[in-house]
């Protein structure tokens, strides 16, 4: 397990000194926080609302994707963004999949939710109800968002990501080519056809050349689309033909830090095709684990001093200076599944001593806490950043730098069944 999926993240302190007055600043300035309410208190609305005033992007971190708290937290805030005209919600998920939620938030219609790949389905079989907890934890959430969707007309969500179980887009291809019945798309047609038959590698070496098929047709194929929906019906196709690329490069035991960095840049072009899709100056707000949504890389290293990343929270903040406010959520305590679980099952897990989380556990175990990364502390610090799976791999550089916000969750809970009393 590399560096793309590794979890649970913790901020370490070089003594115990350092960690205990950075703790006292926080304790300080810390707003508590319900994270089972629905909505921010007016308190943390005076805190965010100043500092995203002139922002295009609101990045949500998470530090890991299998605790059931994610979803309260990210509902508090995308309830307030929406208020605040932030209307495109982008979410670490693949582009097809996420094109699914969408149509589901549109129409109430769950049988959409049923054609993620993210949640099981297989292109060819018949649509099922996943019994899997993180599924269900999902679906809850969505629910939730559709309401939001109900009172934000305008609210559309969507996935940066790569497909990581591709499939989705085969339903969107077979509607292209129910729609558009012309001569000259039957060697595309038929290239994508053979594709299914295939598994694997196979599949990628015919998906490819279905890709070249289609370059050979767009200039004639654009002159029955619109622009617009010719840039979507390739970012559907690229996306595609890299989401099979990445699951073959991950299906070996020897994947390399290469193989994560280009996955990174496919979200570029990701993003790319959307902002040519989306109205100028739409207000974006992205989901995804913290690594992803950092905010610079220019002192995330590893130990040989080596630039490990670049990453899509980076990308737009270079594109788009001064943009971008970022959130990252921490945790605590609790139990989690799926990362750094053996069989993904679910496990317990505690900060470690020296780390700003063991801290901040001191100063509040129930109420989450929302506070700024620019106090003096922590600004002035230099933490290292560790990512645990199996052990550890360091990364320099102040928090300061790569986040604007913190949400500090003291416990966590696993997805599933047990939380739904909790949450609904």
């Amino acid at each position: 397990m590399k560096l793309l999926f590794l979890s649970l993240m913790f901020l370490s302190f070089s003594s115990w000194s350092h960690a205990s007055s950075v703790a006292k600043e926080i304790q300080e300035n810390a707003i508590a926080s319900d994270i089972y309410s629905a909505s921010l208190s007016q308190e943390e609305k005076n805190f965010l609302d100043p500092k995203i005033k002139d922002k295009r992007f609101v990045f949500l971190g998470e530090p890991d994707h299998y605790f059931e708290e994610k979803f309260s937290y990210r509902l508090k805030f995308i309830e307030h963004l929406l208020s605040q005209g932030f209307t495109h919600i982008l979410d670490e998920m693949g582009v097809s999949d996420g094109e699914m939620v969408q149509n589901y938030l549109e129409t109430g219609d769950e049988d959409y939710l049923k054609k993620l790949g993210l949640y099981g389905f297989k292109y060819g079989q018949a649509l099922t109800e996943s019994d899997r907890n993180f599924v269900r934890s999902s679906k809850r959430y969505l629910r939730k968002l559709r309401l939001l969707k109900l009172k934000h007309p305008k609210l559309i969500y969507g996935g940066f990501d790569l497909d990581i179980y591709p499939g989705t887009a085969y339903l969107q291809l077979d509607d292209f080519f129910k729609k558009y019945k012309f001569a000259f798309l039957n060697e595309f047609e038929n290239s994508v056809n053979l594709s299914k038959s295939f598994s694997g590698g196979e599949r990628l070496e015919r998906l490819r050349k279905a890709y070249k098929d289609f370059l050979k047709v767009k200039y004639r194929l654009s002159r029955y689309l619109e622009e617009k929906e010719l840039i979507h019906f390739q970012l559907i196709l690229r996306n595609f033909v890299a989401s099979v690329e990445i699951r073959e490069r991950f299906s070996t035991s020897n994947y390399s830090k290469e193989d994560l960095v280009w996955r990174e840049e496919q979200m570029f072009k990701n993003m790319l095709a959307r902002f040519q899709l989306d109205p100028a100056q739409q207000k974006y707000v992205l989901l995804g684990h913290n690594g992803h949504l950092t905010k610079t890389v220019d002192q995330y290293l590893d130990l040989n001093g080596v630039q490990q990343w670049y990453a899509i929270g980076t990308w737009i903040n270079d594109h788009f200076p001064k943009q971008a406010f970022g959130v990252w959520s921490l945790i605590g305590q609790g139990e989690h599944s799926g990362h750094g679980c053996e069989n993904k099952e679910t496990c317990y897990f505690s900060s470690p001593e020296s780390t700003l989380e063991y801290e901040l556990l001191k100063i509040e175990t129930e109420r989450s806490l929302l506070f700024s990364t620019q106090l003096p502390s922590l600004k002035n610090s230099k933490e290292l950043i560790k990512f645990f799976d199996s052990g550890s791999v360091i990364y320099q550089g102040p928090l300061s730098l790569q986040a604007d916000a913190i949400y500090f969750i003291p416990r966590v809970s696993d997805v599933g069944p047990l939380s739904e009393k909790k949450n609904d």
